[in-house]
């Protein structure tokens, strides 16, 4: 496997249908109210000797907002990282948060989020897992006619003996309700969605979601059980009019995991269907240029969106400046 941050530069691959073209990236828009936005399960790799690594990979991609899940950070590792990132990108502004859970450190995941110039100067408030258990974190930008919220998420893991599972197990069962912790999640997430919504608020979702989206991404057929469980994400995600943005671009089943054997779309951003057409422009996944895995030592690969927020962010006094991102050929997975 190629280490991390090993042949960078890393290129994304918006599609192949579509007018999602390729590109060179060309910095941040900082005339516009587009947004590139990437999210990437780290799969705890960065909790080790590849922190660097990881982050490499981030400022390769020159996005806006950066949201990381199962960083599995102590805090000498969270404070490197926002240091690396300040020493890159703090010339033009910076705004971090990290929320790694309050539960013990072996069933601790957390979820981390970062904003750049133009946006860290939008920034109105943070989200935060209201039961401290740091399944997701995010922040609301505002505008001139309105704001947008980002959100990253780490879904329990779908196992049973998983230690984050077992731990919230334990949690709900002294709160005596009678959920599991996917019904929580997806229970918490809707309620923050909803008071969201109004306040007026657009809210996108990135991250790993542990469940599939598309079919068609997966390698095996799902058993009785996996097949309950992502339809119980795909009731919730229709409730609410959310959508993967991948559906959304019309693309192909995109595998964003891959593990000895399986493989699936677990990590995807969603959003409201009703908002595609006018704010999302592209989607896509990163890899290194040859290799048919992850370009870290995560199993997961980086996924982004570009959005264009004019209708909801409004113009703020400012021009529109057509932007794009890093593109390239993707090897297949």
């Amino acid at each position: 496997m190629m280490a991390a941050g090993e042949g960078i530069p890393a290129i994304w691959e918006w599609s192949a249908t579509g007018d999602d073209m390729r590109a060179p990236h060309t910095g941040a828009d900082t005339s516009g109210n587009r947004i590139v936005v990437y999210s990437h399960c780290l799969d705890g790799s960065s909790g080790g000797s590849h922190l660097n690594g990881d982050l490499d990979i981030i400022l390769t991609s020159n996005a806006d907002i950066i949201l990381l899940q199962d960083t599995r950070w102590l805090p000498h590792q969270a404070a490197s990282a926002v240091s690396r990132l300040s020493q890159e990108w703090s010339s033009q502004g910076l705004w971090t948060k990290y929320w790694p859970g309050a539960q013990p450190r072996n069933c601790r995941h957390g979820v981390f989020v970062a904003v750049r110039a133009p946006w860290h100067n939008r920034v109105l408030r943070d989200i935060q897992d209201q039961r401290d258990w740091g399944r997701f974190g995010g922040v609301i930008i505002q505008g001139a006619s309105g704001s947008v919220a980002f959100v990253s998420l780490y879904a329990p893991t779908f196992s049973d003996h998983a230690a984050d599972v077992t731990w919230q197990c334990a949690q709900i069962q002294k709160l005596k309700l009678n959920m599991t912790p996917w019904d929580l999640c997806r229970h918490d997430l809707r309620v923050l969605v909803l008071q969201l919504q109004a306040e007026g608020i657009v809210c996108v979702i990135a991250g790993d979601t542990n469940t599939t989206w598309d079919l068609g991404a997966r390698l095996h057929e799902p058993a009785p059980a996996t097949m309950k469980h992502i339809e119980l994400w795909r009731k919730w995600a229709d409730d609410l009019q959310f959508e993967n943005v991948m559906r959304l671009r019309q693309h192909d089943p995109t595998v964003t995991f891959t593990r000895t054997n399986t493989s699936n779309d677990m990590d995807a951003i969603i959003m409201p269907k009703s908002l595609s057409s006018a704010c999302l422009q592209r989607a896509g996944v990163l890899s290194s240029p040859s290799a048919h895995r992850p370009p870290s030592d995560s199993e997961h690969w980086p996924v982004v969106a570009e959005f264009t927020f004019e209708a909801i962010l409004g113009m703020d006094g400012e021009t529109l400046k057509s932007r794009t991102a890093v593109m390239g050929h993707r090897s297949p997975v």
